[in-house]
């Protein structure tokens, strides 16, 4: 019993380092949507823009 304690707090480890891991993961890609949604809009905005901009012309 005194060997699988050690193995037992190993694994317990791993896995508590395996989901604080993927935790990361899912903030780090909702954190590039937000900046793709961001990027997208400001594109949009810039193309409206330069087309009110031409039409005045």
């Amino acid at each position: 019993m005194l060997k699988e304690y050690p193995e037992t707090r190993l694994q317990n480890l791993r896995t508590a380092i395996y989901k604080e891991t993927i935790q990361l993961i899912k903030t780090h890609n909702e954190d590039r949507i937000h900046t793709i949604l961001h990027f997208s809009t400001n594109i949009i905005c810039f193309v409206i823009l330069i087309r009110e901009y031409l039409t005045l012309w």
